[in-house]
C-alpha cells in the first residue's frame, strides 16, 4: 500500500482507485459499456441513492425490495464478468458487511464515522459513570 511521500506526484496515478457510482436506471442500462471504459477499477453502490434512482423510497427495507436486489446483483455480475471490483456502501454492522462479502462484493462498509464516534463516546461515558 502506498501512503504518499516525496514521489507522490510521480506515482499518484498508479495508486488511484477509480470507482463509478451506479445509482440510476440509465447507469444500470449502460453497465456493459461503462465496464469497458479504460481506467475504471469498479462499481460503487450507494444503496439509498440507487433506491431513489429506481423509484424506491429510501429507508428500512429498501435493500430487500426485489428491484433493488436485482439491480445490485446485476452490478455485481457485470463487475465480475469484466474483472472489476464491486463495492457496496450499505449497512453499518459487521453482519451487513459479511452478507455483502458472501454475495461477492469485494468492498463493503463496515460502519460509519458517526457510529464509531458514538460507540467510543458511549463506552467512555459508561466507564466514567461506573468509576
Amino acid at each position: 500500500m502506498y501512503a504518499g511521500g516525496s514521489d507522490y506526484f510521480a506515482r499518484a496515478n498508479d495508486e488511484i482507485f477509480v470507482l463509478v457510482m451506479i445509482e440510476t436506471e440509465e447507469g444500470l442500462a449502460n453497465l456493459e459499456e461503462i465496464a469497458k471504459v479504460p481506467g475504471i477499477d469498479g462499481f460503487y453502490i450507494g444503496p439509498a441513492d440507487l433506491a431513489i434512482g429506481l423509484g424506491i423510497t429510501p429507508g428500512p427495507g429498501m435493500q430487500d425490495d426485489p428491484k433493488h436486489v436485482a439491480a445490485c446483483k446485476r452490478i455485481l455480475e457485470v463487475a465480475h464478468n469484466n474483472g472489476l471490483v464491486a463495492c457496496h456502501h450499505g449497512g453499518t454492522t459487521a453482519e451487513d458487511a459479511i452478507r455483502r462479502f458472501k454475495e461477492g462484493f469485494l468492498m463493503a462498509q463496515l460502519g460509519s464515522d458517526v457510529g464509531y464516534v458514538r460507540a467510543a463516546a458511549s463506552a467512555t461515558l459508561d466507564a466514567v459513570a461506573k468509576s
